[in-house]
């Protein structure tokens, strides 16, 4: 596997679990 697929792959993830993280993250705005 290429390292540059494995970069990509590492990228999409992390961009995943911050999204859910900020998604769940309760919101105080008003």
């Amino acid at each position: 596997m290429p390292f540059e697929q494995i970069w990509l792959l590492v990228v999409l993830l992390m961009f995943l679990v911050l999204l859910v993280i900020l998604a769940r993250r309760p919101q105080n705005e008003p």
